[in-house]
């Protein structure tokens, strides 16, 4: 063979490897974030509660003469759970449900339109975590909790929210994983260990699913950094650590398993601030001049105390805690629990001076670091 024919196969051996392959176009159908969205969908749910809760009722002329009126009102929430069995096992946040179980209806409803009364079976305030149930014969659709089914959780990788915002039901939101073990301050305490998102997660979406590219899941979405001027920045409570709160809520709710008993609010509020408060009886309120049995009344201030150094003393009225309205022991922010050494947390007090025939209150905020 002569040189001049293996040069000229070799070239078109050549020209054939260089040249370009077709490409097949790729469809909206095709979407990596479309297909999840079509897997994960199915098991995302709306949740709806409504309670019946009290509240101060007042008009001018009563705030002028500092009487107040107390009457029961229903108060709702949107939120959304995420089914985690196909016995109808639902995860969501604890501060979706609320935690007057006894009091709270609660209503969930599918994707596909359908709903289901729930019934709250655990709720553990200080992980904001809680397990419902609904029923049906037939299996529901689920989102695996099993290690093996769970995301890496690497920064950067793409993940999206699925959830309710504003009661929109079936909304999408993608971003990134921003970071790991953030650190969330608010007024009632803070909470540790979360995933950062730039995924748009709005209120509503707190208990739903923040999933990777394949449709594992990655947390429960849980906050939004609130009262700033932010965009970008939610968070959520680690699938892995959701996986193990499950585990162990199951077992309680099926009675296999003692539920931790956690302090009572009150006990707390002494612990970490040196205040003892009590519900104020009508007798407590005829005693202290007290125009209504509405807040708590300080009962005692502990020596060296966070409360002792910002002059607080027996008799004061708690009205607020944070942005919270404070009735009676029931109406303490479940948030407290999660307060730690050196957490600022804004009290609202409140002091009645007699003037005469009228009773003079005066209010002022006071800021106390937990100890």
């Amino acid at each position: 063979m002569s040189f001049g024919i293996v040069r000229g196969l070799l070239l078109l051996i050549t020209l054939f490897f260089l040249a370009p392959l077709p490409v097949r176009a790729i469809t909206p159908a095709d979407e990596p974030l479309v297909k999840v969205v079509e897997k994960v969908r199915p098991s995302v749910v709306n949740i709806n509660t409504e309670k019946v809760v009290q509240q101060v009722v007042t008009d001018p002329f009563n705030v002028f003469f500092n009487n107040y009126r107390v009457q029961n009102a229903k108060q709702t929430s949107l939120g959304t759970g995420v089914l985690i069995h196909a016995d109808g096992y639902i995860v969501t946040c604890a501060h979706v449900v609320g935690r007057a179980a006894d009091q709270t209806t609660i209503q969930v409803t599918l994707a596909d339109g359908s709903d289901f009364p729930a019934k709250l079976l655990y709720a553990d305030e200080e992980a904001d975590l809680a397990l419902l149930k609904i029923e049906r014969k037939e299996k529901f659709p689920a989102l695996s909790l099993a290690i093996e089914d769970l995301s890496p959780n690497l920064l950067g990788e793409t993940v999206a929210a699925l959830g309710n915002p504003q009661g929109y039901q079936n909304s999408v939101s993608a971003g990134i994983l921003s970071a790991r073990d953030r650190k969330v301050k608010t007024n009632e305490g803070t909470t540790t260990g979360l995933l950062q998102t730039n995924a748009a997660i709005n209120p509503g979406n707190s208990g739903g699913a923040l999933v990777d590219i394949e449709g594992k899941l990655v947390g429960i979405c849980n906050a939004k950094l609130a009262g700033q001027a932010v965009e970008g920045i939610g968070f959520a409570i680690p699938a892995a650590k959701v996986s193990a709160w499950v585990a162990d809520a199951i077992a309680i709710a099926k009675g296999d398993k003692k539920p931790p008993t956690p302090a009572s609010i009150p006990d707390l509020l002494d612990e970490k601030f040196g205040l003892r408060l009590q519900n104020i009886t009508p007798d407590l309120a005829q005693a202290f001049g007290l125009p209504s049995t509405s807040g708590l009344i300080i009962s005692g201030v502990a020596k060296g105390s966070p409360a002792e150094a910002a002059k607080m003393r027996e008799g004061m009225v708690i009205v607020g805690i944070g942005n919270v309205p404070i009735l009676n022991e029931d109406s303490l922010p479940h948030q407290l629990r999660r307060v730690q050494k050196g957490d600022p947390v804004s009290f609202t007090v409140a002091v009645f001076q007699q003037q005469g025939a009228f009773s003079v209150r005066r209010s002022q905020a006071v800021t106390l670091q937990a100890r």
